[in-house]
């Protein structure tokens, strides 16, 4: 019966969902006022998703499984060392009383260092760079250049609080995987900028939401084959997402399933058995309630709670889709939202976007990115090369070079995961 519930009230949300949205019902007549049958609309999916909450945990809470694995909930750490490679270092940030200190680890030896920035300043940072980011789709050419001048700015301010007291030690290596903590982790750290280039210009960059994920990613044993690539166009406004999801089944010699095609039931047949999986459509970040935080598919939303539940065996889970990798950052630094859904699914990786995206750059980005896996590049090398095409406005077929040099068109995407090849 909780079940036979759980499906009914997510059915009932879509719904509702659509008409927040704005789109009407099949059959639906117009309503006399729009904006009050939305705000309506808008306050029936809030209940619906408190209800879907509860009882969602209490299918938990009957759990075997569930019931087994809580009673080892427990605060502890796992190595790190054993699994870096000479060429690999760490940075984990932590706030204490206001002030950042960031952990650098390498297979040797693990160092502290106390940073000179407060948090307050390095938020105000963040926060201006977002500001940037916002307007940057609504300007001109001419503006773009400018906003991209003042991005650099703002990255150079940054760069110089986080990672230039630590260059001493991470020249040497040529991979950096961040830990972020607190804010940091709505910072682009790959296009934080030194006055002259941008840190993807000297190291290959991938994240972590905790130091002691590292063994997990590593150690899953993903499937060997398989291929899982679904577009949709989200009626239409991203024409893009299709084009790009039929060159990357072309790249990867695989089927793709678009529009129609490109269903929540489709996903969950084939998903488990695939080693790599590309979702390009679009995507919405929920902070109010970040368990139904998802992604558009014909059918529906696939939402946080919908890939707690699967079974993945994947390599590299790509998610092209606007704020995918945006979370809300809970008590004791513990991130809610589609990035650590996928992970406890079982994928080894996931390539996310921290903020909404340029359907036709992220299309080209993608398309080269999946060209050097196919290849047999590492997943970390390969968004490296792509988005450094992007950077030097290799991969434009217009005017629009110096434009596409702006932060907001390259670095959105970054990994999360284990780097290696697929």
């Amino acid at each position: 019966p909780l079940v036979e519930e759980l499906v009914h009230l997510r059915a009932e949300r879509d719904r509702l969902y659509r008409r927040w949205e704005g789109g009407e019902e099949p059959g639906e007549e117009s309503r006399a006022d729009p904006d009050q049958s939305r705000q309506q609309a808008y306050g029936a999916v809030l209940a619906l998703e408190k209800r879907i909450t509860e009882t969602w945990h209490q299918l938990l809470v009957r759990n075997a499984d569930y019931a087994r694995d809580a009673s080892l909930w427990q605060v502890r750490t796992e190595p790190i060392q054993p699994y870096l490679d000479p060429d690999t270092a760490l940075v984990e940030y932590f706030v204490c009383h206001g002030q950042l200190v960031a952990f650098v680890v390498n297979e040797e030896r693990i160092d502290a260092y106390r940073l000179v920035g407060d948090t307050d300043q390095v938020r105000r940072l963040i926060q201006l760079l977002w500001l940037n980011l916002r307007v940057v789709p609504q300007g001109t050419l001419k503006q773009t250049a400018h906003r991209a001048a003042n991005a650099q700015g703002l990255l150079q301010r940054l760069h110089d609080l986080l990672v230039e007291p630590l260059n001493a030690v991470l020249h040497r290596y040529l991979k950096l995987i961040f830990v972020p903590h607190g804010s940091l982790h709505y910072l682009p750290f790959q296009a934080l900028y030194d006055g002259t280039t941008y840190l993807l210009e000297q190291h290959e960059i991938s994240y972590l939401p905790g130091a002691s994920m590292l063994r997990y990613c590593i150690e899953a044993e993903p499937s060997d084959a398989g291929v899982l690539v679904m577009g949709h166009s989200y009626n239409g406004r991203l024409p893009y997402a299709l084009q790009e999801a039929e060159s990357i089944a072309d790249i990867l010699g695989d089927g793709v399933l678009v529009e129609e095609g490109a269903t929540l039931a489709q996903l969950r047949a084939a998903a488990s058995g695939c080693q790599l999986i590309h979702l390009a459509t679009h995507g919405e970040f929920r902070p109010d309630s970040p368990l139904f935080s998802g992604l558009a598919l014909a059918d529906g939303w696939l939402t946080t709670l919908d890939i707690f539940d699967l079974r993945l065996n994947a390599s590299l889970v790509t998610l092209s889709a606007c704020q995918t990798g945006q979370s809300v950052v809970a008590e004791g630094d513990e991130l809610m939202g589609l990035m650590r859904a996928f992970l406890s699914a079982g994928a080894a990786s996931v390539v996310l976007g921290l903020w909404t995206v340029e359907d036709r750059t992220a299309a080209q980005l993608m398309e080269e990115f999946n060209r050097k896996l196919a290849a047999g590049w590492s997943k970390g090398s390969a968004l490296r090369y792509a988005q450094l095409q992007l950077i030097a406005g290799r991969n434009s077929d217009d005017d629009v070079e110096v434009a596409y040099a702006h932060p907001y068109f390259w670095a959105p995407f970054f990994l999360v995961g284990e780097s290696g090849p697929l």
